[in-house]
């Protein structure tokens, strides 16, 4: 079992370099990439890609909108589960 999900960490960061190269540089952890786009930024590095500093958006409102969604999802599951609850008592 743990060779396997070894296996499954390295094929998913595989695929997501894969799949986010193209549009954010392979930004998969924010944090580590927000921090050198704006020191290279404003150091005016040789280096800096605008790019870095324009995908930023998505890397901050992809996870607000995950969390919404998961939000949305578990409030609409509860109110399933409390009707179902209540057509269960009558």
């Amino acid at each position: 079992a743990r060779a396997s999900s070894c296996l499954a960490i390295g094929v998913a960061v595989f695929l997501a370099h894969l799949v986010l190269l193209p549009s954010d540089a392979c930004a998969i952890a924010p944090t580590r990439s927000f921090g050198p786009a704006v020191v290279a930024y404003l150091r005016g590095c040789g280096n800096y890609a605008e790019e870095g500093l324009q995908a930023m958006w998505a890397l901050c409102a992809g996870p607000l909108m995950g969390a919404v969604l998961a939000a949305g999802f578990n409030v609409a599951k509860e109110e399933t589960a409390a009707l179902i609850a209540s057509i269960d008592d009558m």
